[in-house]
């Protein structure tokens, strides 16, 4: 039935439900899966009476009732009428009671989530306070252990402080034996040199050892240095008798110095390489004993000396001879002469 047409004041602001454009059929068509329902009309702004207004929308609502298509719409197991622009509500029933079930079933989904969330929390927890325990267990295990070394390493420190104790008493005492060892030495190298001095005052005092020594000499003068006098054969002939015992730089420098027995110099200084007053002067044991291996040596008649070895005793007595003057220490003086 065609809507009656409306009566205003103003024919000009008819009271016309406006149609909404049509839309694409792919549009429609995604209208038609929609789970919303449109149920809202527009109409154009209508002044006029209230009564008038209701029954020219009334008309203009059955209007567009009738020049709409209608469809019945399965959705979700429930049937609704509809029209293509979604006017009617029919269908609002189901798909709210569609979307409870659907959230329901959700909820139980959730539920089921959660629970199985719960249950591994709840594992989680336990296995951590398992970790937990062993963890407290080996920390107890390493604290026991810290301590029982601290308290090894307090026994060793008290061990090694009695050690070190009982070392540095052993070290006193042998500092003291040391100390006293050293007083004896000295008191021993006192001795040495005392007993030299008797000796060799008991040598000069010895006529017939004396005698040796004039022979010793006047014999390598004769054999080395060339034919002797008279005097050399008659000290010669006096010391036949008497066993010799090898060079003595000391004693017989004694025969220039303190007996004045002999003043031919030269001799004495091919033996010995210095003069009678310097070798008188000399104190060192090891300096005498140079000068009487190389007297020994060239007044030999089975060994003769190789020429490092006169090499070596010229540079000896350089460098005596400068120690006497002061140019060099007498550290310098200990020079290994060898035998050959």
């Amino acid at each position: 039935m065609p809507p009656k047409p409306s009566k205003t004041k103003n024919p000009s602001k008819s009271g016309k439900a406006s149609r909404k454009t049509q839309k694409s059929a792919s549009s429609r068509e995604n209208k038609y899966e929609s789970t919303t329902c449109d149920a809202v009309l527009r109409t154009e702004l209508k002044i006029g009476d209230n009564e008038e207004m209701k029954e020219e929308a009334k008309d203009a609502l059955g209007q567009e009732l009738q020049e709409k298509d209608f469809y019945n719409k399965a959705l979700r197991g429930e049937h609704f009428v509809g029209g293509h622009c979604n006017h009617f509500l029919d269908g609002l029933a189901a798909e709210v009671w569609a979307v409870k079930i659907e959230m329901a079933l959700y909820k139980d989904e959730i539920s089921q989530c959660l629970k199985k969330h719960e249950d591994e929390l709840a594992s989680h927890k336990e296995e951590f306070a398992s970790q937990k325990d062993e963890f407290s267990r080996r920390l107890k295990k390493h604290e026991d252990e810290i301590a029982s070394q601290k308290e090894e390493i307090v026994s060793q420190k008290d061990e090694f402080s009695r050690h070190l104790r009982k070392h540095e008493d052993e070290i006193a005492s042998q500092n003291e034996k040391i100390a006293s060892h050293k007083e004896e030495i000295a008191s021993q190298k006192a001795e040495v040199t005392r007993l030299r001095k008797d000796v060799y005052r008991l040598q000069v005092s010895s006529t017939k050892y004396m005698q040796l020594r004039d022979r010793y000499i006047s014999t390598f003068k004769r054999d080395k240095l060339g034919p002797s006098n008279r005097t050399g054969k008659k000290i010669i002939k006096k010391g036949n008798n008497v066993f010799s015992h090898g060079p003595n730089a000391i004693t017989d420098a004694a025969l220039y110095t303190l007996l004045n027995q002999r003043s031919d110099i030269d001799p004495f200084e091919k033996l010995y390489g210095l003069n009678p007053a310097q070798v008188s002067g000399l104190h060192h044991s090891q300096t005498i004993i140079a000068l009487n291996i190389h007297a020994g040596m060239i007044s030999s008649k089975d060994k003769v000396g190789s020429e490092k070895f006169y090499k070596l005793f010229a540079e000896f007595i350089k460098l005596l001879n400068s120690v006497r003057n002061g140019a060099v220490r007498p550290s310098c003086l200990f020079v290994n002469l060898p035998d050959k």
